[in-house]
Protein backbone atom coordinates (compact mmCIF):
# COMPACT_ATOMS: atom_id res chain seq x y z
CA UNK A 1 0.00 0.00 0.00
CA UNK A 2 0.88 3.76 -0.91
CA UNK A 3 2.09 5.75 1.97
CA UNK A 4 -0.53 8.55 1.52
CA UNK A 5 2.95 10.72 2.08
CA UNK A 6 3.73 10.06 -1.11
CA UNK A 7 0.43 10.45 -2.84
CA UNK A 8 1.35 13.32 -5.56
CA UNK A 9 -2.16 13.79 -5.98
CA UNK A 10 -3.77 17.17 -7.05
CA UNK A 11 -0.05 18.34 -7.12
CA UNK A 12 1.18 19.94 -10.03
CA UNK A 13 5.05 19.28 -11.08
CA UNK A 14 6.86 20.48 -13.99
CA UNK A 15 9.83 19.11 -15.46
CA UNK A 16 12.35 20.40 -17.71
CA UNK A 17 14.01 18.77 -20.30
CA UNK A 18 16.33 19.28 -23.48
CA UNK A 19 19.30 17.20 -23.65
CA UNK A 20 18.95 14.56 -21.41
CA UNK A 21 18.14 11.45 -21.30
CA UNK A 22 16.11 10.52 -17.68
CA UNK A 23 13.27 12.88 -17.96
CA UNK A 24 11.02 10.38 -19.48
CA UNK A 25 11.37 8.40 -16.43
CA UNK A 26 10.94 11.20 -13.67
CA UNK A 27 7.62 11.51 -16.21
CA UNK A 28 6.30 8.39 -15.97
CA UNK A 29 7.30 8.52 -11.72
CA UNK A 30 5.35 11.22 -10.74
CA UNK A 31 2.46 10.50 -13.20
CA UNK A 32 2.04 6.95 -11.18
CA UNK A 33 2.20 8.95 -8.33
CA UNK A 34 -0.55 11.12 -9.10
CA UNK A 35 0.92 14.26 -10.30
CA UNK A 36 -0.38 16.78 -12.81
CA UNK A 37 3.08 16.89 -14.99
CA UNK A 38 3.74 19.53 -17.03
CA UNK A 39 6.73 19.87 -19.48
CA UNK A 40 9.35 22.71 -20.32
CA UNK A 41 11.06 21.95 -23.29
CA UNK A 42 14.13 24.38 -24.16
CA UNK A 43 15.02 21.88 -27.22
CA UNK A 44 11.98 22.28 -29.84
CA UNK A 45 9.26 23.91 -30.93
CA UNK A 46 7.75 20.23 -32.83
CA UNK A 47 5.94 19.58 -29.26
CA UNK A 48 4.28 22.33 -28.91
CA UNK A 49 1.03 21.52 -29.71
CA UNK A 50 0.76 19.44 -26.66
CA UNK A 51 -0.69 21.25 -23.69
CA UNK A 52 1.04 19.27 -20.98
CA UNK A 53 4.90 20.58 -23.42
CA UNK A 54 5.71 24.36 -23.24
CA UNK A 55 8.51 25.12 -25.17
CA UNK A 56 10.67 28.15 -23.87
CA UNK A 57 13.75 29.64 -25.07
CA UNK A 58 17.04 29.05 -23.14
CA UNK A 59 18.48 31.96 -20.94
CA UNK A 60 15.26 34.35 -21.95
CA UNK A 61 13.55 35.20 -19.13
CA UNK A 62 10.93 36.93 -20.54
CA UNK A 63 10.12 33.74 -22.70
CA UNK A 64 10.22 31.83 -19.56
CA UNK A 65 7.75 34.07 -17.61
CA UNK A 66 4.91 33.76 -20.54
CA UNK A 67 5.37 29.98 -20.39
CA UNK A 68 5.43 30.07 -16.56
CA UNK A 69 2.37 32.35 -17.17
CA UNK A 70 0.60 29.69 -19.09
CA UNK A 71 0.93 26.85 -16.61
CA UNK A 72 -0.34 28.67 -13.88
CA UNK A 73 -3.20 29.25 -15.98
CA UNK A 74 -3.97 25.55 -17.31
CA UNK A 75 -2.86 23.80 -13.94
CA UNK A 76 -2.45 26.35 -10.96
CA UNK A 77 0.66 26.87 -8.98
CA UNK A 78 3.88 24.81 -9.30
CA UNK A 79 4.08 22.49 -6.54
CA UNK A 80 7.14 20.44 -7.53
CA UNK A 81 9.92 21.31 -10.02
CA UNK A 82 12.32 18.81 -11.27
CA UNK A 83 15.51 20.28 -13.27
CA UNK A 84 16.48 17.49 -15.47
CA UNK A 85 17.85 19.48 -18.58
CA UNK A 86 21.48 19.55 -19.07
CA UNK A 87 23.95 19.38 -22.06
CA UNK A 88 26.70 16.56 -21.72
CA UNK A 89 30.21 17.28 -22.83
CA UNK A 90 32.99 14.72 -23.22
CA UNK A 91 36.31 16.47 -24.27
CA UNK A 92 39.83 17.52 -23.10
CA UNK A 93 39.90 20.85 -21.53
CA UNK A 94 42.44 22.52 -23.55
CA UNK A 95 40.51 21.43 -26.85
CA UNK A 96 37.00 23.33 -25.25
CA UNK A 97 36.07 25.96 -27.44
CA UNK A 98 34.80 29.24 -26.26
CA UNK A 99 31.32 28.27 -27.69
CA UNK A 100 31.81 25.15 -26.23
CA UNK A 101 32.41 26.67 -22.79
CA UNK A 102 29.53 29.13 -23.28
CA UNK A 103 27.12 26.85 -24.36
CA UNK A 104 27.50 24.17 -20.58
CA UNK A 105 27.66 27.29 -18.66
CA UNK A 106 24.53 28.66 -20.62
CA UNK A 107 22.62 25.26 -20.53
CA UNK A 108 23.75 23.35 -17.60
CA UNK A 109 24.27 26.48 -15.03
CA UNK A 110 22.73 29.66 -16.26
CA UNK A 111 19.16 28.55 -17.54
CA UNK A 112 19.36 26.22 -14.41
CA UNK A 113 19.11 28.85 -11.89
CA UNK A 114 16.80 31.29 -14.51
CA UNK A 115 14.16 28.50 -13.99
CA UNK A 116 14.73 27.56 -9.82
CA UNK A 117 14.46 31.94 -9.14
CA UNK A 118 11.25 32.21 -11.60
CA UNK A 119 9.33 28.95 -10.27
CA UNK A 120 10.73 29.54 -6.87
CA UNK A 121 8.97 33.26 -6.64
CA UNK A 122 6.06 31.59 -7.59
CA UNK A 123 6.50 28.56 -4.63
CA UNK A 124 7.43 31.50 -2.35
CA UNK A 125 4.34 33.87 -3.13
CA UNK A 126 2.22 30.34 -2.28
CA UNK A 127 4.09 29.22 0.52
CA UNK A 128 5.10 25.72 -0.97
CA UNK A 129 7.52 23.96 -2.58
CA UNK A 130 10.01 20.89 -3.43
CA UNK A 131 12.81 21.42 -6.19
CA UNK A 132 14.79 18.52 -7.32
CA UNK A 133 18.15 18.79 -9.41
CA UNK A 134 19.11 15.77 -11.26
CA UNK A 135 22.76 16.13 -11.80
CA UNK A 136 25.43 14.30 -12.52
CA UNK A 137 28.09 11.79 -9.27
CA UNK A 138 30.49 13.94 -11.84
CA UNK A 139 29.73 16.89 -9.10
CA UNK A 140 32.02 15.18 -6.69
CA UNK A 141 33.85 12.73 -8.55
CA UNK A 142 36.53 13.73 -10.94
CA UNK A 143 37.08 12.29 -14.33
CA UNK A 144 39.55 12.89 -17.50
CA UNK A 145 37.65 14.96 -20.14
CA UNK A 146 34.85 16.10 -18.31
CA UNK A 147 35.95 19.26 -16.47
CA UNK A 148 33.44 21.52 -17.70
CA UNK A 149 30.71 19.47 -17.08
CA UNK A 150 31.88 18.22 -14.04
CA UNK A 151 31.90 22.26 -13.24
CA UNK A 152 28.55 22.81 -13.84
CA UNK A 153 26.89 19.93 -12.34
CA UNK A 154 29.33 20.83 -9.02
CA UNK A 155 28.09 24.12 -9.08
CA UNK A 156 24.11 22.84 -9.22
CA UNK A 157 24.87 20.95 -6.16
CA UNK A 158 26.39 23.99 -4.62
CA UNK A 159 22.78 25.70 -5.68
CA UNK A 160 21.29 23.04 -3.86
CA UNK A 161 23.28 23.27 -0.23
CA UNK A 162 23.08 26.80 -0.15
CA UNK A 163 19.31 27.99 -1.58
CA UNK A 164 17.80 24.97 0.49
CA UNK A 165 19.76 27.50 3.76
CA UNK A 166 17.19 30.57 2.31
CA UNK A 167 14.37 29.31 1.50
CA UNK A 168 14.11 26.55 4.13
CA UNK A 169 11.30 28.46 6.91
CA UNK A 170 9.19 28.80 3.64
CA UNK A 171 8.14 25.75 3.43
CA UNK A 172 10.54 24.91 0.15
CA UNK A 173 12.59 21.76 -0.13
CA UNK A 174 15.62 21.48 -2.13
CA UNK A 175 17.39 18.31 -3.37
CA UNK A 176 19.82 17.00 -5.63
CA UNK A 177 19.84 13.01 -7.13
CA UNK A 178 23.37 12.43 -8.31
CA UNK A 179 23.36 9.92 -11.11
CA UNK A 180 26.15 7.76 -11.83
CA UNK A 181 26.17 5.81 -15.25
CA UNK A 182 23.07 4.45 -16.55
CA UNK A 183 21.90 1.66 -19.74
CA UNK A 184 20.14 4.31 -21.28
CA UNK A 185 22.86 7.08 -21.80
CA UNK A 186 25.76 4.75 -23.37
CA UNK A 187 25.58 3.21 -26.65
CA UNK A 188 28.73 1.07 -26.91
CA UNK A 189 28.49 -1.96 -25.35
CA UNK A 190 32.61 -2.68 -24.81
CA UNK A 191 31.98 0.76 -22.68
CA UNK A 192 29.38 -0.75 -21.11
CA UNK A 193 31.48 -3.59 -19.97
CA UNK A 194 34.02 -1.16 -19.14
CA UNK A 195 32.44 1.07 -16.86
CA UNK A 196 31.04 -1.86 -15.39
CA UNK A 197 34.02 -2.83 -13.97
CA UNK A 198 34.68 0.01 -12.15
CA UNK A 199 30.85 0.15 -10.44
CA UNK A 200 30.95 -1.55 -6.95
CA UNK A 201 27.57 -3.05 -8.18
CA UNK A 202 29.29 -4.53 -11.33
CA UNK A 203 26.37 -2.78 -13.64
CA UNK A 204 24.89 0.60 -14.83
CA UNK A 205 21.94 1.85 -13.18
CA UNK A 206 18.41 1.52 -15.06
CA UNK A 207 16.35 4.62 -15.94
CA UNK A 208 13.77 3.36 -13.67
CA UNK A 209 15.24 3.09 -10.43
CA UNK A 210 15.41 7.16 -10.52
CA UNK A 211 11.41 7.14 -10.16
CA UNK A 212 11.25 6.15 -6.45
CA UNK A 213 13.22 8.03 -4.75
CA UNK A 214 12.39 11.38 -7.25
CA UNK A 215 9.18 10.88 -5.81
CA UNK A 216 9.67 10.62 -2.06
CA UNK A 217 11.66 13.91 -2.51
CA UNK A 218 8.67 15.22 -4.30
CA UNK A 219 6.31 14.46 -1.40
CA UNK A 220 5.09 15.08 1.63
CA UNK A 221 7.45 12.74 3.00
CA UNK A 222 10.23 13.90 3.02
CA UNK A 223 9.62 17.01 4.26
CA UNK A 224 12.89 16.76 7.01
CA UNK A 225 14.79 16.16 4.14
CA UNK A 226 16.42 19.94 2.44
CA UNK A 227 19.76 20.35 1.19
CA UNK A 228 20.84 16.95 0.29
CA UNK A 229 22.35 15.30 -2.60
CA UNK A 230 21.65 11.63 -2.82
CA UNK A 231 24.18 9.53 -5.32
CA UNK A 232 22.32 6.85 -7.36
CA UNK A 233 25.46 5.26 -9.20
CA UNK A 234 25.74 1.89 -7.75
CA UNK A 235 28.13 3.11 -5.13
CA UNK A 236 30.39 4.74 -7.39
CA UNK A 237 31.49 7.73 -5.66
CA UNK A 238 32.07 5.55 -2.24
CA UNK A 239 34.52 3.67 -4.46
CA UNK A 240 36.61 6.79 -5.74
Amino acid sequence: MKPKEWDLSGKNALVTIGGDFISNSAILALEEAGANVCILNFESHSTKGDKNIIFTERNNRESLLKSLDDIEKEFGNIDILVNCAQTVLGKSFIDTTDSELNFLLDSNIRNTLLVIQEVGKKMLNHGYGRIINVISALAQIGLKNAVLYSATQAAIEQVTKSLSLEWALENIRINSIAMGWFKDQITDETQKQNLSKYIPLRRLGESEEIGPLLVYLASEFSDFVTGQTIFVDGGAASHA
